[in-house]
């Protein structure tokens, strides 16, 4: 089977769930695979001490890499996914899983999005779990990282292109080529904890707002 990079962008905002979701990466199903987060939690926010707590927890096959936040969620986020193809080409893996951390799957999770992508041959299958919308009859896309299967050429080019985006570095905008989304095929829960503790931007979610400056770290 083919190797898969299972990554995302983490802060420390997102602690509260590490542990369910390394013990949610580990029982899944499919191999061969391999973890990468990167932290990209502000040094003035102790950076060094979550990224040294995710590497105590971490097992062969499991790394992180920490990097500064840039002046925008849009930009830390491209920053990262910057990491993460980088990783995935030096290592040679064709298919990266983005799984944010607050997302916990079934083991089967990965074994399902890869038999698809096998089948019809496309580029990006994201799982349509997010309550501001669903899946159109057909095919259709998602607009989130959450729980999305990215064919490696198509990250690297959204990572090049990453300052022509208008909606944020994680819209479907940059993913040209086919796609799917997919419902009901496993079951997805969606965490939430301390994120507001850590979170500098506002918006119409009271969360985040793209083009607002990063103090800390970003994750989505």
């Amino acid at each position: 089977m083919r190797p898969v990079l299972v990554a995302c962008p983490t802060f420390a905002g997102k602690a509260y769930a590490l542990d369910r979701y390394l013990a949610s990466y580990r029982a899944l199903d499919y191999q061969p695979r391999s973890l990468l987060l990167v932290d990209n939690t502000a040094d003035a926010d102790d950076a060094g001490r979550y990224a040294g707590v995710i590497r105590s927890k971490l097992l062969p096959g499991e790394d992180v890499i920490h990097i500064e936040p840039k002046a925008t969620l849009h930009k830390t986020l491209a920053a990262s996914w910057a990491v993460i193809v980088a990783r995935a080409e030096a290592t040679g893996v064709e298919v990266i899983l983005s799984l944010e951390q607050d997302i916990i799957v079934e083991p089967k999770a990965l074994r399902v999005l890869m038999a698809i992508r096998d089948t019809l041959r496309l580029s990006y299958i994201a799982h349509a779990y997010y309550p501001r919308g669903g899946c159109e009859p057909g095919w259709a896309y998602s607009d989130g990282l959450g729980c999305t299967l990215i064919v490696r050429q198509r990250a690297a080019i959204a990572v090049a292109e990453a300052d022509k985006g208008l909606c944020g570095f994680e819209s479907s905008v940059y993913w040209d080529g086919a796609k799917a989304c997919v419902a009901d095929l496993f079951a997805i829960e969606h965490l939430s904890g301390g994120e507001a503790d850590y979170w500098p931007f506002e918006g119409n979610d009271g969360r985040r707002n793209d083009h607002l400056t990063s103090t800390t770290g970003a994750t989505r």
